[in-house]
């Protein structure tokens, strides 16, 4: 029997719960815990009372901090078999490299690389993450269930959102309208791809129906990848089977040139087939104008930032503070382990110093508890039972406890700064996902030890054998390189407003 399908009960703690207005509070109790959800909160709950209550079912919190667990909102699993390999690359470049290194993986390479990264991920305290996943040449259903089996097996939720595109990645660069064989080679492929690419995206959302742990999503790699009947298929599925639909947007100079050399806005065309919405997840989103900011807000998409890593890759800076004044609703994720760290603490304080880039008004920057909120929300690619991220009745299991001497603090704004702009995840005492425990007492409870052992032989050996991959890759950057440079011109004639890269 496994720890969630018995009641557990956490006892003089320091909870933080928001109440119904929103506001946030302490409140000095514990968390009844059976089935893997808190069916008991806060004052009602302490050890007197309890004795039905096996002592090795209960955990003195101390006077921990017990916070809600963290949530990613874009993430790639393969790359947990890729870390180390990935310094001064821009993203262009990192792509060739990215392209090179993670086609053709087996199932037990898929599997391992899922393990890696959800390991790491749990050590932070994440709950859940949305896993863009990607399998090349084109996503399959074992390659699905591989990744899957790892999550399930080392007990974190996520939402596979498989990455689909079908026009090559080169021709997707600016300065290359030259190429005839640009549109030849998009339609030669799509029609089995997105057929089959639509397949295994019902069958997946039928198999996985009333899953608490997985669910699926659309994952588009980019619009500018995608044929017309690709975004047609995708908006017509998104819609009909309820599920969200994730991209990346405009991450780096090229892709707003590519655009503009097409005198096409990408967030323009996703409007023009249904595709902004809701339900609708946009990744990166920094090479945006205010207009397209201002269409984003309207149709209710929301955006995640990936400071981190759009950093690692000098992508550029979000433009944050448009995106507050437009009541754009914001997540934090943290892209690729190869790009950036995983660090819920270091994404959230590098986010809040991010935004204090774009402009001198203070009432625009985004404080501690924008960060926070930020990387413990779920955004609507999580149906709700995967969690909503706030401890409360009815909710699964899922909470960060922090060692009270680490920081005294005497109000939640007073801990968010904590969190935000000092902590580094030495103070974290436990962590439990659906009521089972991750971190116990400062030591992680492994019991998939021997396959994370396994994993990492792997990842030595991958990291050995790619050294002709990367070769063959670097073949090409000359193509890429030179596109930068067209993209540079293209920017500093066109571009108007902020920067969203220093000294272009």
């Amino acid at each position: 029997m496994t720890d969630s399908q018995e009641t557990t009960i956490i006892y003089n703690a320091t909870l933080l719960l928001e109440d119904a207005y929103g506001e946030w509070e302490f409140q000095t109790g514990g968390i009844r815990i059976h089935q893997g959800k808190i069916v008991q909160l806060g004052r009602g709950v302490e050890l007197s009372g309890c004795g039905e209550v096996p002592e090795e079912r209960t955990w003195d919190a101390k006077g921990a901090y017990l916070t809600p667990a963290f949530t990613n909102a874009h993430a790639h699993s393969y790359t947990g078999l890729l870390k180390r390999t990935v310094d001064r690359r821009t993203l262009d470049l990192y792509m060739l490299e990215v392209i090179a290194l993670g086609t053709d993986r087996s199932l037990d390479l898929i599997y391992d690389a899922t393990l890696l990264h959800a390991s790491e991920l749990i050590s932070w305290g994440y709950a859940r993450t949305v896993d863009h996943f990607s399998q090349r040449p084109f996503p399959t259903r074992e390659g699905m269930e591989a990744a899957i089996q790892a999550y399930r097996d080392i007990g974190m939720k996520a939402v596979i959102a498989p990455m689909f595109s079908d026009i090559p990645y080169l021709e997707t660069l600016p300065n290359q309208m030259q190429m005839s064989s640009v549109r030849a080679t998009a339609s030669a492929r799509p029609a089995d791809e997105i057929r089959n690419y639509e397949r295994l995206l019902r069958e997946s959302s039928v198999r996985l129906q009333g899953s608490r742990d997985i669910q699926v999503a659309l994952g588009v790699d980019g619009p500018q990848r995608c044929t017309k009947d690709t975004l047609a298929m995708t908006a017509s599925l998104m819609r009909e089977l309820d599920i969200g639909w994730q991209t990346h947007l405009l991450e780096s100079h090229t892709q707003w040139s590519y655009g503009k050399e097409r005198d096409i806005s990408l967030p323009t065309m996703l409007d023009g087939y249904g595709l902004l919405g809701p339900k609708t997840s946009l990744v990166h989103a920094i090479w945006l104008a205010d207009e397209e900011c201002e269409r984003i807000a309207r149709n209710g998409s929301h955006i995640v930032h990936c400071p981190t890593s759009n950093m690692h890759l000098g992508s550029g800076i979000s433009p944050l503070q448009t995106y507050r004044r437009n009541g754009v609703q914001v997540f934090l994720g943290s892209d690729g382990d190869n790009c950036g760290t995983s660090s819920p603490y270091e994404l959230m304080r590098t986010a809040a110093r991010l935004s204090r880039l774009d402009g001198d008004n203070a009432s625009d920057w985004w404080g501690a508890q924008d960060a926070y909120e930020s990387q413990i929300s779920v955004s609507t690619l999580f149906p709700e039972v995967l969690g909503k991220g706030r401890l409360s009745v009815g909710e699964p299991a899922d909470w960060i406890a922090y060692r009270p001497e680490s920081f005294r603090v005497t109000t939640p704004e007073e801990l968010f700064k904590e969190l935000v702009y000092y902590e580094t995840g030495r103070s974290v005492e436990a962590v439990m996902i659906d009521g089972n425990w991750k971190i116990k007492d400062g030591v992680p409870l492994r019991a998939w030890r021997n396959k994370l052992e396994r994993a990492q032989k792997n990842m030595d050996v991958v990291l050995v054998e790619s050294a002709e991959k990367l070769k063959q890759a670097g073949a090409l950057f000359h193509i890429v390189q030179e596109s930068a440079e067209a993209s540079r011109g293209i920017v500093r004639e066109n571009w108007v407003g902020n920067p969203r890269k220093i000294g272009l």
